[in-house]
């Protein structure tokens, strides 16, 4: 009996469920092997197996017959559940791919080793070297093709964790979009899902560049603010979504203290009313797509600015290219040729359509009188 056999009997005989390893493991069945071992390091049982050992003992062996990224996902996977330290944890990771040629030559299973690293280092209160890991990663990643998901999944959650380290909120947002394109809801714990939805909510709220809100609260994940002590933000992003300057301030007022306990908006609460009439702006620009022309007098009311403040509100939202367009300050109007793109609801659909009939009626109704014309100039020039 060899030694791998003999610590895996022992093994068995305080865990006997561990007993498809070792049957797996003789009959060198290495693809079952990798997923009983990765079900194995993300369960419970793993609290009562000294992991280090096992990758020692057993592992390590025919540790050069595994899938690469599989057995790099399975030494992360030890590191993470037998060290608190992270910083110990790296360690293990270092040790255990150190030097191993057929790791570093598989392109997958080094990218998401780098990843991974990187976010060790992050959890662990380390930066440095950090941004240089993932601008690696970034561009390598570009320029290949069919990777594993969970390759994607590891680098966007470190981009994500990273930027919210060390800002801006807009990479924050984008980085966590595109982590929750590769990681399936049903592997978040809800306290996970709630955390990532508080933090994503906020950042899309306090970041200069975002303005696209239905975007965010087409994401599952949202749903996770619909309780007793988080909806406000959820009704705070849905202010945003429509530019509601009247739900905004309802918010502002009605959850005052918990807006207080996050300095990240209470401190940029001026930036938010102004960006809030700019959302206004652009949803009364929407409605008047069909007209093009809107008054002074309507930005007044929609976004609640005397008429000395309209110009500064306008030529805000043209600098943001949230709107293209001319200012008449002799007729005190805005001529709007373009209105920055949003996700739409259903029922946003549905009066984007209705509001588009007049104007098919109204460009049926020019083509006659065209056409009409046309003809009558024929006639004319014939007689």
């Amino acid at each position: 009996m060899s030694s791998v056999e003999r610590y895996l009997s022992q093994l068995v005989k305080t865990e006997p469920q561990l007993e498809t390893l070792k049957e797996l493991y003789i009959g060198k069945k290495w693809h079952q092997l990798t997923e009983e071992l990765l079900k194995l390091i993300h369960s419970g049982q793993v609290n009562r197996i000294n992991l280090v050992e096992l990758y020692d003992s057993f592992i390590r062996e025919f540790e050069s017959s595994l899938n690469p990224l599989a057995l790099v996902r399975i030494l992360v996977g030890i590191a993470r559940k037998n060290y608190r330290d992270l910083n110990k944890a790296l360690e293990f990771v270092d040790y255990a791919t150190n030097s191993k040629a057929f790791i570093s030559a598989d392109e997958e299973a080094s990218l998401f080793l780098k990843s991974e690293t990187a976010r060790l280092k992050l959890e662990g209160g380390n930066l440095s070297g950090v941004k240089q890991i993932l601008e690696e990663v970034g561009v390598a990643m570009e320029s290949t093709r069919d990777l594993d998901t969970v390759v994607h999944s590891s680098y966007h959650r470190v981009c994500a964790q990273y930027y919210k380290a060390v800002g801006p909120a807009t990479k924050y947002y984008s980085s966590a979009l595109l982590f929750f394109q590769y990681a399936p809801l049903d592997s978040f714990t809800v306290e996970e899902r709630v955390h990532w939805a508080y933090d994503l909510g906020v950042a899309s709220i306090v970041a200069e560049t975002i303005f696209n809100f239905g975007e965010i609260l087409e994401y599952d994940i949202m749903q996770s603010l619909k309780s007793e002590k988080l909806q406000w933000l959820l009704e705070l992003l849905e202010a945003f979504k429509y530019g509601s300057i009247e739900k905004f301030n309802q918010i502002g007022n009605r959850a005052r203290d918990q807006i207080n306990q996050e300095p990240a908006l209470s401190s940029n609460w001026q930036f938010l009313e102004q960006k809030i009439r700019l959302r206004s702006l652009m949803e009364l620009a929407t409605k008047k797509l069909v007209e093009r022309v809107i008054s002074f007098d309507d930005i007044c009311s929609s976004c609640e600015v005397t008429k000395d403040q309209v110009e500064y509100l306008v030529m805000k939202a043209l600098s943001l290219h949230l709107l293209q367009g001319t200012i008449n300050e002799m007729d005190e109007t805005v001529s709007i040729s373009y209105v920055q793109p949003k996700t739409l609801d259903r029922n946003e659909v549905e009066g984007l359509y209705n509001r588009l009939i007049p104007w098919k009626t109204h460009v049926h109704e020019i083509a006659l009188s065209l056409e009409r014309s046309t003809e009558a100039d024929l006639a004319q020039a014939q007689n």
